[in-house]
């Protein structure tokens, strides 16, 4: 069993390792080129941002100003002219998360002006490092990047750019705009899936930019060898002391900055490799633990599985009488046990079924003659019914033919279980012509159906039962009489039913025991009054659909009552359970 769950880990492991090391290559890719993408977004935005000031009309006015000589009125105070130029520049820098420092120095009087977001920069050595002014001097208006470097490492990003004048062309000044490192390579920790990721960005002359460093020293060399050999925007590998090493590598565009993230095979699967070290050690540990283990188990268990199954086929050929002796208290004694009256049990249905095949063969011919007695009813009355056609007594030919109907409804000589709807409303008609004979105009009978609701199958004889409570219970000692209304519609995923009359009603505490009834699922005296009660429906309900359905019973004595029914109705099948 160790050398299986060993075996079972390595194999898993080597398949894991295999389609870990592919899906981490596909997200490296395509993190790279979404990384790019975003750095190349906001590099523009970086550009794009630092040409806003260029709209406005402020530099260009302020110049003109400067240019106009100390006669204007406005340079009687240099100092509000030094603050609102600030201010200016200080609104751009608030406004732009692209820069922490910003800076503008006017050629007409070779004053420089600057506002910083960042308490840590030291803006007075920005703006007298002459080399950045120097630059902007040849980039005819266009955008220069910067690197200011210490140690041959880049610690500044700066872009740098002449303004010219609008209309005459004329070089008015030079901007410099130190850029925020981390608006610009901020979103790579987003990016890196797994800290065991190298990841390099360098400018189009080879300057690391920024890096994220976690290989070892043997490691970043052979990375930077792979880089040397490869080209920008591709998928490399190359291997290592055993190891392999890939490389996506891609170009940025118009700048030509380059992105390149590394990462290691066995870095990738250090924490899988530690697992299954961790199973083999384990599975050596308890190895002895595991044979006492099996020994326990085959002892205590197998061998008297083995017995068992032997005295199983012993009855299986014919031998009657076989028990299993054994003086266990655990679960395989329970088991033996049972097994032992099993058999005595077998032993003693044997002896009986000679006795009970004459009690059952017997018990068919009682139920045969049970039913001759229904079916005998149905034959007399189709003889009355038409000896009353021959001699012309048609009520009495519709009472019959009504009275058969529901009785055969009640054989139920197909053990027909659901019928449709409007089958249910034929009975129904049936049993109110018989209700109309006996009772005249004294009860009437409505009905409201949804059409769409007649194929739809129930219970057979669900609904006359309410309908003959009503009549029984709510009309018939009523004087005056009274109306039954049947109304069924579909409400969203359910079909309503309701049977409601204007009869005698139900008093309180007849209601609240027949309720307490049909909760507890127990006979009552007021189902006892009917053959076929509303507790009989109320059960096939909760029986065929579910305890959640049933009856609901509303009355007031003297007023009447009202029985709502709610079945689940499903369109798509147009029929019931």
């Amino acid at each position: 069993m160790a050398y299986s769950v060993i075996f079972i880990a390595y194999l898993g492991y080597k398949s894991y390792a295999s389609v870990f090391k592919e899906k981490s290559t596909e997200n490296l890719v395509k993190n790279v080129a979404g990384l790019s993408s975003i750095l190349s977004d906001r590099l523009d935005s970086v550009i794009k941002n630092s040409a806003k000031i260029l709209i406005d009309d402020k530099l260009y006015n302020s110049h003109d100003i400067l240019k106009s000589g100390f006669d204007n009125p406005y340079l009687s105070n240099y100092q509000t002219f030094k603050s609102d130029i600030e201010i200016y520049l200080g609104s751009y820098v608030a406004a732009s998360s692209e820069f922490d420092f910003m800076a503008f120095r006017f050629n007409t009087n070779n004053a420089t002006y600057y506002a910083d977001d960042n308490l840590e920069l030291d803006s007075e050595s920005i703006i007298s490092n002459k080399e950045l002014f120097q630059l902007a001097k040849n980039s005819s208006g266009n955008p220069i990047w910067y690197f200011q470097q210490e140690k041959g490492k880049p610690t500044k990003i700066f872009l740098i750019r002449e303004v010219l004048h609008r209309q005459s062309s004329e070089v008015i000044g030079t901007l410099v705009c130190k850029v925020n490192e981390d608006y610009l390579f901020g979103t790579i920790n987003d990016f890196l899936t797994y800290n065991i990721q190298n990841v390099s960005i360098y400018n189009d002359s080879g300057l690391l930019l920024y890096s994220y460093n976690s290989f070892k020293e043997d490691y970043r060399i052979a990375s930077e060898e792979l880089l040397k050999k490869s080209k920008p925007n591709g998928f490399y590998s190359a291997k290592h002391n055993g190891d392999m090493i890939y490389l996506s590598y891609n170009e940025i565009p118009k700048l030509k900055w380059k992105l390149a993230v590394f990462i290691s095979s066995n870095h990738l699967l250090v924490d899988m490799k530690k697992v299954l070290l961790t199973i083999f050690i384990l599975c050596l540990i308890t190895l002895p633990i595991w044979l006492v283990l099996i020994y326990t188990i085959y002892r205590d268990i197998i061998n008297p599985v083995y017995l068992l199954v032997d005295r199983m086929d012993k009855i299986e050929k014919g031998n009657t009488g076989i028990t299993v002796s054994d003086d266990r208290h655990d679960e395989l004694g329970y088991v033996f046990k049972t097994f032992n009256r099993m058999s005595e049990e077998i032993t003693r249905l044997i002896n009986k079924v000679y006795k009970e095949s004459l009690m059952m063969k017997d018990a068919e011919i009682k139920a045969l003659q049970a039913q001759i007695n229904p079916h005998f009813l149905c034959n007399t009355l189709e003889t009355i019914n038409w000896k009353a056609k021959l001699y012309g007594v048609d009520d009495i030919s519709e009472m019959v033919t009504a009275l058969s109907s529901i009785i055969d409804a009640n054989l139920d000589r197909n053990n027909e279980k659901m019928i449709p709807i409007r089958r249910e409303l034929d009975y129904i008609d049936n049993y109110n012509l018989l209700i109309q004979k006996r009772f005249g105009k004294k009860i009437s009978f409505i009905k409201s159906i949804d059409d769409d609701a007649l194929d739809y199958r129930i219970p057979k004889l669900l609904i006359q039962p309410l309908i003959e409570n009503s009549i029984y219970h709510g009309l018939e000692t009523k004087k005056g009489g009274g109306t039954v209304e049947l109304i069924i519609s579909i409400e969203e995923d359910m079909l309503l039913i309701i049977v409601a009359d204007d009869g005698k009603g139900i008093d309180d505490e007849t209601l609240k025991k027949l309720k307490q009834s049909m909760e507890e699922n127990v006979e009552n005296q007021y189902e006892s009054r009917t053959k076929i009660g509303i507790m009989n429906v109320h059960r096939r309900i909760k029986l065929i659909y579910g305890s959640e359905f049933g009856l609901n019973i509303f009355s007031e004595s003297g007023k009447g009552t009202t029985i709502i029914l709610k079945l689940p109705f499903n369109e798509d099948q147009g029929v019931g359970i």
